[in-house]
């Protein structure tokens, strides 16, 4: 009798040291999250944004708010020749309707946020008022855990969903001006007008962001090419350094080389070096795999120093994710896989006044044109959802962006 007591009794002990264990650490990721909330910018996008309509998965369309269709003015429709192109072209305001996608359904298990990149460090100016340098739509299949990775390369000619007080009257610019004309909710209605997409969520980061996680988990290791690489990763270094605060060493050598987080930051800027837009948003998405894979290796190995390098950039990050959903985020990115990064647009022509761009956009100059919108739409579904996509049929906003867009670059 007296041995079941002491078995029993032990047994009580072990059960009430666990749950003194598992009470303490519930405690402690309590108290993490709290600080954090204190420290992460909050701010919801608008009600009224726009999103995609696919026809059969019952989300909010492209009519906003299910009656008002948006106005939509033609170049190519409104103007009929070069002689007339005056500002009467903005008169046009009839209606396109959406035409139903049906493939809602099949892409239903795929969850995009668009992360975006500015250069701006004070939250209150991150999400309006600041170019988007960086623009990388994130695509989880969250059956799967594979993620798609696609920057919308920051020059790229789309129609803006609102010019802001500033351009009014101004139809099309590029891509990264949307976030400074008019903030962070017409950027991803602008994102989901041009290419047909649903995205609801986003989170906005600066360069100390990046700097800090890169610093706390040790490093990350990226091979710098070539001397002319090497040259402007050393003149961007300085500027980063200084901007947020941060202090890291020239890089002498070329060759892989562990980054710290400015030099990190300043292999992202690079375009030059015969790098130009496309292979500078490479290496943005480059940089990110190899954060993402450090990370989980951390997840497993010191957990602490993940939570740790979340915080410190949490002061230089503005979202829309709710604590709850970054947790799960966080919980569940041991089981993501990066399974494809891209640029887009995926075929298109530079420029400094193509065709009657310049005249039609108020001057706007040094910017990517994709002639056939419409084509590189496809195929960004197809990135992006594989199969899923062999349903999808463009939008009627994005035909007709597209045709305008083929018009202005004069090609007719």
């Amino acid at each position: 009798m007296m041995g079941q007591r002491e078995g029993k009794s032990r047994k009580q002990m072990i059960r009430l040291f666990v749950f003194e264990v598992v009470f303490v650490a519930i405690l402690c990721i309590s108290a993490y999250f709290i600080s954090l909330s204190h420290k992460i910018g909050y701010e919801k996008l608008d009600d009224d944004i726009y999103v995609a309509n696919y026809g059969d998965n019952g989300q909010e369309g492209a009519d906003l708010d299910g009656e008002e269709k948006l106005d939509f003015t033609v170049f190519s429709a409104s103007i009929e020749n070069e002689e007339s192109a005056d500002s009467s072209f903005f008169v046009n305001e009839g209606v396109l309707e959406v035409g139903a996608l049906g493939y809602g359904e099949n892409i239903s298990k795929y969850r995009n946020i668009l992360l975006v990149g500015v250069d701006a460090r004070d939250q209150s100016v991150m999400t309006r008022g600041a170019n988007a340098d960086v623009m990388m739509i994130v695509s989880i299949n969250k059956e799967s855990g594979e993620i798609r990775l696609v920057s919308v390369l920051r020059d790229t000619l789309l129609r803006l969903f609102d010019g802001g007080v500033y351009y009014p009257d101004r139809l099309y610019d590029k891509a990264n001006a949307q976030n400074c004309y008019t903030g962070i909710s017409d950027t991803v209605s602008m994102l989901n007008m041009n290419l047909d997409l649903n995205i609801r969520e986003y989170a906005v980061v600066n360069w100390a962001a990046a700097a800090e996680i890169v610093d706390t988990i040790g490093g990350i290791e990226m091979n710098i090419e070539n001397e002319e690489i090497l040259s402007y990763l050393n003149g961007y270094l300085t500027e980063v350094n200084q901007e947020t605060g941060l202090f890291a060493p020239q890089l002498k050598e070329t060759g892989v080389q562990m980054l710290t987080g400015t030099q990190a930051v300043s292999f992202c800027r690079i375009r030059y070096a015969g790098l130009e837009d496309s292979g500078r948003t490479n290496n943005q998405r480059e940089v990110i795999v190899k954060i993402l894979d450090k990370m989980k290796q951390l997840l497993f190995e010191k957990p602490a120093l993940v939570m740790t390098a979340v915080n410190q950039a949490a002061q230089s990050v503005v979202t829309n994710l709710t604590l709850k959903e970054i947790g799960a985020l966080a919980f569940d990115a041991v089981d993501f896989q990066i399974a494809g990064h891209c640029s887009f647009p995926f075929q298109y022509q530079p420029g400094d006044s193509s065709g009657r761009i310049g005249e039609l956009t108020g001057g706007v100059t040094d910017f990517l044109v994709a002639t056939d919108l419409e084509t590189n739409v496809k195929q960004l579904h197809q990135f992006l959802y594989g199969d899923a996509a062999s349903s999808y049929v463009p939008s009627d906003y994005v035909k007709a962006i597209s045709e305008d867009i083929r018009w202005m670059a004069g090609d007719n």
